[in-house]
């Protein structure tokens, strides 16, 4: 379930047809036979696609047979063509029941969860608390490229560990302070800004020869996260090795 929830652009309660001419254009050759189904409620996809509930669909899979005896199913599926009529290839299928819906909100649950997750168990530190203040490194240099990060240090006042040891004083983050599209999504560590810090060591290969030598890096959107989500990130971490 885990792997089809990974797989699948589009996941989706559905009605299949047991009878029915297929209108359809072209059909890619070996991509299964076709079968028609009424989309009647996206758990998982695109706006485009989530939008398509109530339509219909011509589902190409390996599967028909079965399809047909279970009728109601829950589809993942991946687009083929958003066209005249939405063509789409099936992964695999379960047959609509209350332990398959739990299964299923289950797996696409974890597998939203997955970049954050992975973000927090490659991370050595993680903190809440609050930014005291912020200032561009002195002397920046002349920017490497138009997509210059302009990195800022940001003097951090740390609350509580979620994972690791908590230090004894305050922290210093380096922060991409630039708008650019390449940056403009990183966090902006100013006075007053607080939450969840995902912390790791600053890259030397990335920061400025001037950056402090003990000095956290924090670039990604996943690095600042609001404090209401102080339960969900307590449990993703495990709160194993952790420390108030």
């Amino acid at each position: 379930m885990r792997r089809l929830a990974r797989e699948a652009g589009f996941v989706f309660r559905a009605r299949v047809h047991v009878h029915g001419a297929i209108d359809a254009p072209t059909l890619p050759a070996g991509g299964g036979e076709p079968v028609i189904v009424d989309i009647e409620h996206a758990l998982r996809g695109t706006e485009v696609l989530r939008g398509l509930a109530g339509q219909q669909a011509v589902v190409l899979t390996h599967h028909a047979a079965a399809l047909r005896e279970h009728r109601a199913v829950i589809l993942f599926a991946e687009c083929i063509s958003l066209g005249q009529r939405l063509l789409l290839r099936e992964l695999g299928h379960v047959e609509v029941s209350a332990e398959a819906d739990h299964e299923i909100a289950e797996a696409l649950r974890a597998e939203e969860d997955r970049p954050l997750h992975e973000r927090l168990a490659e991370a050595p530190l993680v903190v809440v608390g609050e930014v005291r203040e912020s200032r561009a490194l002195a002397e920046p240099p002349p920017p490497h490229s138009e997509h210059d990060p302009e990195w800022w240090i940001a003097r951090v006042a740390v609350r509580a560990a979620l994972k690791g040891r908590k230090p004894a004083g305050d922290i210093e983050v380096l922060f991409a302070n630039s708008i650019d599209i390449a940056w403009y999504k990183s966090p902006k560590l100013h006075r007053g800004v607080g939450g969840i810090f995902v912390l790791r060591p600053a890259r030397r290969e990335e920061a400025p020869k001037d950056a402090p030598r003990a000095a956290y890096q924090m670039t990604d959107p996943l690095d600042l996260l609001p404090a209401d989500r102080l339960s969900a990130i307590e449990r993703l971490i495990g709160r194993e090795g952790g420390g108030r």
